[in-house]
């Protein structure tokens, strides 16, 4: 437990808070970390990012012809917020079995089980047990925004022909098969200015844009020759065992200049959260229908800004790679584990379509602490994180 808990630990006390994502000084850390426990190790610029961001890639070299797995693990965090935290989200502390610190479940205490059970495998390999295969460690940068990092190792061809990927995202050490999809879009309401008591000679945005996010939401059982209907229909998918059901949800929203002046704009967010199959492009046009009937009504002119999108994945429950995982934790954990789905998004959408890899899922946090105050990890699972990946490592890449 010690080397793992004590990785993690180091691992938290260099904040990547993104934004402003300047995740250089870790990857460096990572980097020295790799090499001490005999692997390969450098760090590589970030197509589109700035000096601070930068990516690591680890390589434990193996005898030749196995098969080559990649783990994969995002060096940023999100900020910790204002005043929310009861201790300092840079200074890991340990209490009632748990590690608490900013990242530890998402998903710092992953790259230290990674790296920990990279050294094992290493340590094996100088000892006359080397794997056939390659294990090949990405830690990314911008992760929790545009997944720049994980993007520029894709176009790199430095992951090329590996057999699979294991993304450390929190899940309690259970198999993730499948992440949703999404698209982020900007509705921006334009409008035109008049004095608050004569609300009658402007074109109050502020309300339309009310109008708009509450015609949004509320589609069940709109007809469907209506651009409600429409929106109801391009939404409309069999709940998924995993994953649920598409979700729409506006999480920002803006407006007006003066307590006395009608509001000539305003702009709302929406989250959209998608399952594997559905049509982003569908869905943005009947958004765009809906919108677009309450501007004409209230005399407003719309637009949307693109704020990115994330296709969602599936890996077969059947195929080797989820056999192999789940073969893996109940080995190491000594109990069944569960198969899950996860609702966010994570690198695997830029890593899994253009390498053309199967992908699963593990890792030692919950996705119920990760971008919250006080944020913890269990350290029996951060222990059994690193035994699964050793395992998973050696039955793949013997």
């Amino acid at each position: 437990m010690d080397d793992v808990l004590e990785l993690a630990a180091q691992l938290i006390r260099v904040p990547t808070p993104n934004p402003p994502g300047e995740e250089r000084p870790l990857a460096e850390l990572l980097a020295a970390a790799l090499v001490r426990r005999g692997l390969e190790a450098e760090v590589l610029p970030v197509g589109g990012g700035g000096p601070l961001q930068a990516n690591v890639l680890g390589r434990l070299r193996g005898r030749g012809g196995g098969a080559s797995l990649i783990f994969c693990g995002h060096l940023d965090t999100v900020p910790p917020g204002e005043g929310a935290w009861s201790r300092d989200p840079y200074s890991p502390a340990i209490d009632g079995g748990r590690l608490y610190g900013l990242g530890a479940s998402d998903m710092k205490g992953a790259i230290a089980a990674m790296i920990v059970a990279a050294g094992r495998l290493a340590g094996e390999g100088a000892q006359g047990r080397p794997l056939a295969g390659d294990v090949l460690l990405a830690f990314t940068s911008g992760e929790e925004t545009r997944s720049l990092g994980a993007r520029s190792l894709a176009a790199s061809g430095f992951l090329n022909g590996a057999a699979g990927l294991v993304i450390g995202e929190p899940t309690g050490n259970r198999v993730g098969i499948a992440e949703k999809g999404g698209m982020w879009l900007d509705v921006v309401l334009h409008g035109r200015t008049a004095h608050g008591s004569l609300p009658h000679l402007g074109a109050n945005a502020v309300a339309g844009m009310a109008e708009a996010l509450a015609a949004l939401e509320t589609t069940d059982g709109a007809p469907s020759d209506t651009p409600v209907g429409a929106l109801r229909r391009s939404l409309e998918a069999p709940e998924d065992p995993l994953l649920g059901r598409p979700t729409l949800t506006p999480t920002r929203v803006g407006g007006g200049v003066a307590n006395n002046v009608v509001p000539d704009r305003a702009v709302a967010t929406l989250d959209i959260r998608t399952l594997p199959g559905q049509s982003h492009a569908a869905i943005r046009e009947a958004i765009t229908g809906v919108v677009a009937g309450v501007a004409r009504r209230r005399g407003l002119r719309a637009e949307y800004v693109d704020r990115g999108e994330r296709v969602a994945l599936a890996t077969p429950a059947g195929h080797s790679l989820v056999a192999a995982c789940a073969r893996a934790a109940e080995g190491a954990l000594g109990r069944p584990v569960e198969l899950c789905g996860l609702t966010g998004a994570t690198d695997a959408t830029e890593l899994v379509p253009p390498l053309g890899l199967p992908f699963v899922i593990c890792g030692p946090g919950e996705m119920a602490q990760a971008h919250r105050p006080d944020e913890f990890c269990d350290l029996q699972a951060l222990v059994g994180a690193a035994e699964i990946y050793a395992r998973l490592a050696r039955a793949l890449c013997a």
